[in-house]
């Protein structure tokens, strides 16, 4: 996505650089007419991390843009490719993405965990039904999120197909499967709040649980209860992190997204250099 700043650039960004900055350029296409944008950015702490400084939008014979109503368009392209194709950013879409291997194995730490919440039946969870329920459920919408982020990364090979120039026309079939990887993903976050009432006490019966057992004669159900209370606990945290959103219906949330990302890039826009 990144690319090196050619001598010719180099030239003509000089006087819009700042002390310690470092620059990198990200193509995109908008109506046939390709564009990049300079990332003026330093060095931030940890590997690979760059704190964005400032941006510049060139035309491809290295004219500086100045239309708004272009700049926005641009920013908007740049943005979007980004958060969905930059697989250096771990919160991409693309990056959420998880091999057969990672969903097997997620998937048999569910089934232990279902197994375990029997044992609870036994002690008096009366909610056990309804956990494994969702437990199962939320393994089945996960499969099905990871096989709409496949079709988004087919797309992969377009933007390689185009010189690693993002387009407009590629940002139009994307986007649509964008949205329906952040529906599935916001309907698994619905499911899991359904319980929140019980994830609490259902910690609490697996530490005592768990107490109550020799690993060495009940390996199986100490493991499922392992998972259980790993599963159980992350829901928890997942829950906190997306507080601010669970109270809302898909289409509140999917509108409370989109002014999210208008707010992002006009924003983004506040950084260019003046020229």
């Amino acid at each position: 996505m990144y690319k090196d700043i050619d001598r010719a650039t180099e030239e003509i960004i000089k006087p819009f650089y700042q002390k310690g900055e470092v620059a990198k350029a990200v193509w995109v296409q908008y109506k046939g007419k390709i564009y990049k944008e300079i990332n003026f950015r330093k060095k931030g702490f940890g590997k690979n991390h760059y704190i964005l400084r400032g941006i510049l939008f060139l035309t491809e014979e290295n004219e500086v843009v100045k239309d708004n109503i272009l700049l926005e368009e641009l920013e908007k392209l740049v943005y979007y490719y980004k958060i969905i194709f930059n697989s250096q950013n771990k919160n991409s879409i693309i990056s959420t993405y998880e091999d057969k291997s990672s969903i097997n194995r997620y998937e048999d730490d569910n089934n232990r965990a279902v197994r375990a919440l029997d044992f609870l039946k036994e002690d008096g969870f009366e909610e056990t039904f309804k956990i494994k329920e969702t437990m199962t459920r939320v393994v089945e919408m996960r499969k099905e999120k990871n096989r709409k982020i496949e079709e988004i990364k087919k797309l992969e090979e377009l933007i390689k197909a185009n010189g690693d120039i993002f387009s407009d026309d590629i940002l139009s079939k994307a986007y649509v499967q964008y949205e329906e990887v952040i529906k599935a993903n916001f309907q698994s976050i619905k499911l899991i709040n359904s319980q929140r009432a019980h994830y609490e006490e259902l910690i609490k019966l697996v530490k005592k649980k768990k107490r109550s057992l020799t690993v060495r004669f009940n390996k199986d159900i100490y493991v499922g209860m392992l998972k259980l209370e790993y599963i159980s606990s992350y829901f928890k945290r997942l829950l906190t992190t997306c507080e601010s959103i669970v109270g809302m219906d898909q289409n509140s949330y999917m509108k409370y997204l989109r002014n999210s990302h208008r707010e992002i890039i006009k924003e983004n826009l506040k950084g260019l250099r003046a020229t």
